[in-house]
């Protein structure tokens, strides 16, 4: 059994390279949602961003001057990260670099 399975993977193997070459032939591009999804996952962050531009001002207003300070009053105030969850610094130093902040993005 062991070598039956054996062979069909091999099986398998041979008939997807082979079914690649001919759409590499055929000028397919081979990837092309990856980038794709990239590239929307890029303006999504982007957007959200954005949306905290407001928030980031006003706690750099209030006497914050590092990511982890920045962090520490958004989780204080309950304002979830893009995925839901808390505050990093981290986090807070992608979201600064997407909005310019490049200073503050260190500490």
């Amino acid at each position: 059994m062991a070598a039956f399975a054996e062979h069909e993977r091999e099986m398998i193997r041979e008939r997807t390279k082979a079914a690649l070459a001919a759409a590499k032939a055929r000028g397919v591009r081979l990837g092309v949602n990856g980038a794709v999804l990239a590239a929307r996952h890029r303006t999504d962050a982007t957007a959200f961003a954005e949306q905290l531009r407001e928030s980031v001002e006003r706690a750099m207003a209030s006497g914050a001057c590092s990511a982890t300070e920045i962090a520490d009053r958004f989780n204080a105030e309950g304002l979830s990260s893009r995925q839901g969850g808390s505050w990093h610094p981290a986090s807070v130093s992608r979201v600064l670099h997407r909005l310019g902040f490049e200073k503050l993005t260190k500490g």
